[in-house]
């Protein structure tokens, strides 16, 4: 079994913890905590894996207690465009730098947080009929599953669309959990099957799975002791800082 430099557990542990806490309180938003603290120690490659195999575990911990609100049917045209995207997206894994992905990773991660800002007020645009039919739908999977490919945030994308779509949160949720567990599971096990996923990275998710549970757990409670909204709009912030200071570190090793 490697060894894992200080730096590496210091990040994952901070990654598990906080990515699995967030995730408990709001059902979302894992793999955009926890990728803020996987970039500053492992590679482009090992981060995709851990973010991935980490939000799989953690779709299907609330899979039984989801299961009534998924819609198979309409989330059909998603799941099919974001198996598409994947190859495209290793491909980009493969021949972007590593410092390019980072700042691609960080830049992706502020856009999010200022859309969920922006969700917030009224002047929000409504969408044409295309925007709900099929071909559409197939479009943005194809997106999130070459960005899922690249970062392993493939979900984020359609979460964007749902918003704009104002859909209602039970909505939501009933096309972006089946749109997760089919990417998720399909990209781990190409990253096992392609021996891409180092000795490293496996042994840093054993580490970090009783960490992420725990930290669910604990979100769970605290969901049910506090203001959610309030919450939420902290993480946001959060995160828009996190994001800001990967971007900036990346952007000072490229010059």
């Amino acid at each position: 079994m490697p060894d894992l430099g200080d730096s590496q557990l210091v990040f994952l542990g901070l990654s598990a913890f906080l990515g699995g806490l967030i995730f408990g309180v709001l059902g979302f938003a894992y793999g955009v905590i926890a990728s803020l603290f996987l970039h500053h120690a492992y590679s482009p490659s090992e981060v995709v894996f851990l973010v991935v195999a980490g939000a799989l575990t953690l779709n299907l911990f609330l899979l039984p207690r989801l299961w009534r609100e998924i819609n198979w049917r309409q989330s059909f045209p998603y799941v099919i465009g974001g198996l598409g995207g994947i190859p495209f997206g290793f491909v980009l894994l493969d021949y972007l730098p590593g410092p390019i992905i980072k700042m691609s990773v960080a830049g992706l991660i502020l856009v999010y947080c200022g859309f969920a800002w922006w969700m917030q007020s009224a002047n929000r645009p409504d969408l044409p009929a295309f925007a709900h039919s099929k071909p559409a739908s197939f479009s943005v999977g194809l997106a999130g599953g070459i960005v899922g490919g690249v970062s392993g945030l493939g979900p984020l994308i359609p979460s964007l669309w749902f918003g704009l779509l104002r859909l209602d949160k039970h909505t939501q949720r009933g096309l972006s959990q089946p749109f997760g567990i089919f990417i998720q599971s399909v990209m781990t096990a190409l990253l096992l099957g392609s021996g891409r996923v180092s000795a490293e990275a496996l042994t840093s998710l054993l580490i970090a799975l009783p960490l992420l549970g725990f930290s669910v757990y604990l979100g769970f409670r605290v969901f049910q002791a506090m203001a959610v909204e309030g919450f939420r709009q902290a993480v946001v912030i959060a995160a828009m800082a996190g994001a800001s200071v990967l971007f900036i570190r990346q952007l000072l090793a490229l010059s």
